[in-house]
């Protein structure tokens, strides 16, 4: 069997009489089917009053090629010349093969311009038929695509013109492409086809110059927001640099004022007073280099005020009174009595808290005291007993660096904090009473100290503050 070639069949509309070539034409049809066409044709007779025009006008119109059948009964039929000059207006390619003899005045003069198969001198049909198919072969894609955009711009026509069903793209320039490889001897391109294939450019280059003005606008925009932005940000760095610098001069007038009032109570010899002053600006340990100043002077302060104290430790857990301390027999522990009903036993050394002696339950202790060897403790209380007790000891490890030797060593438990008394101070003014980590600097340590994220904060909005002229 032969195929058309690739893609969908050729469409071929057959215009006939069906008075004298309806077997004829079914014989036709069979044998194009054969071939790999999809011939059609019209069987409806025609009523009195049908519009049948718009019905034939749309076979015509849906396909690629017509074959008319000429006989004795076509030529004179009103509707196959009706259907002649259809084919021709709407430049389908036509194509007259005779199936019985008519004298060539009867044949209408459109149709003896053309070249015709003859099927009446034939001995047979095969040979016919093969030059019909040959003859439908020639420029297959081209008919094709004839076809194609005539349905299209017919479409188009018909429905106002509109702009959506127009051609885009690739398929503009496919459609110029097509229109200059028609063959002179191809059907015409219509003037609707050429009206939509202008159409659908000229749409084409309008939205085209329309998407370029948006992307250039689109552009312009970009830089607009990256120049904004861009301002936003160095205003936003200047502001940084600006609380930054603030918070740095306020940090080293802060030592400044500290370092001095720590001189001045080391010239007193208020050892314990020059050291809580100097804790109190030293900078905390993993603050930033750049926003936190440092003084060696400061430094010697804290160092000589722990060097020269004299308190070498304060014992403080108990809850009331000390009734009596005594140190061990080779002087490492010491031992204290208290009113709160226990006796407590230190290392001499750091000031730890070694064991807790709990037993004097009914009243106060009143003294407590080393056996000979340091193995026993006695204790005397106002519950008319005394007890002895064996102890065991602990270890101490400590830290080496200057800020927690100093804390550990030298500022021991309530002694850390400075006093209500002290509070008042003015240099003092601006520390919270109620925040146990600014009232006492032994707490102050660590990358992410409360004092420091609590501090800088405020420094930043107080700079702002400023900044937006706000008191």
């Amino acid at each position: 069997m032969a195929d058309t070639g690739a893609g969908e069949k050729l469409k071929v509309f057959i215009s006939y009489s069906r008075r004298d070539s309806a077997a004829f034409v079914d014989e036709l049809v069979l044998g194009l089917e054969d071939r790999g066409f999809a011939p059609f044709i019209d069987r409806h007779d025609i009523k009195p009053g049908e519009l049948w025009e718009p019905r034939l006008g749309g076979l015509i119109e849906q396909s690629d090629t017509v074959v008319f059948v000429v006989s004795p009964e076509a030529v004179k039929s009103e509707r196959c010349d009706w259907e002649i000059n259809k084919t021709l207006t709407l430049s389908k390619r036509l194509l007259p093969v005779i199936y019985k003899p008519v004298p060539d005045a009867e044949i209408p003069p459109k149709l003896s311009e053309l070249q015709f198969i003859r099927f009446d001198t034939a001995p047979g049909v095969m040979r016919p038929l093969r030059e019909l198919a040959d003859a439908l072969r020639v420029d297959l894609k081209w008919i094709r695509e004839h076809t194609r955009i005539g349905e299209l711009a017919t479409r188009w026509d018909g429905r106002g013109r509109t702009e959506s069903l127009l051609l885009r793209g690739d398929e503009i320039d496919a459609a110029k492409a097509w229109m200059a490889a028609r063959n002179p001897a191809a059907p015409e391109i219509t003037d609707s086809q050429r009206a939509f294939v202008s159409a659908s450019d000229e749409a084409e280059a309008k939205r085209l110059g329309k998407e370029r003005a948006q992307l250039k606008a689109t552009a312009q925009l970009q830089r607009r927001v990256a120049w904004l932005l861009a301002g936003v940000m160095v205003l936003v760095l200047a502001m940084i640099g600006y609380a930054t610098w603030q918070s740095y001069d306020l940090a080293r007038r802060e030592i400044n004022v500290f370092t001095a009032r720590a001189r001045e109570a080391l010239s007193n010899e208020e050892f314990d007073r020059a050291m809580r002053y100097a804790l109190q600006a030293y900078p905390a340990q993993g603050r930033l280099p750049w926003i936190t100043p440092f003084s060696t002077e400061l430094e010697g302060k804290l160092a000589g005020g722990a060097l020269s104290t004299r308190l070498h430790r304060l014992l403080g857990a108990h809850s009331l009174a000390v009734t009596s301390a005594a140190f061990s027999g080779d002087g490492k522990r010491v031992v204290t009595a208290s009113l709160d009903k226990t006796a407590r036993i230190w290392d001499a050394e750091s000031g730890k808290e070694i064991a807790v002696l709990k037993g004097h339950y009914g009243d106060r202790v009143l003294s407590a005291a080393f056996s000979g060897d340091g193995k026993r403790v006695v204790t005397a209380s106002l519950d008319k007993t005394a007890r002895i007790w064996d102890v065991t000891w602990a270890m101490l490890i400590r830290d080496d660096a200057l800020r927690e030797r100093v804390c550990a060593e030298k500022l021991i438990g309530a002694a850390q904090e400075f006093s209500d008394g002290e509070m008042e101070d003015p240099i003092l003014r601006g520390i919270d009473k109620n925040d146990p980590v600014a009232r006492n600097p032994c707490l102050r340590r660590g990358p992410l100290s409360l004092d420091y994220w609590t501090w800088l904060p405020g420094q930043l909005w107080r700079s702002t503050r400023r900044l937006a002229g706000v008191n």
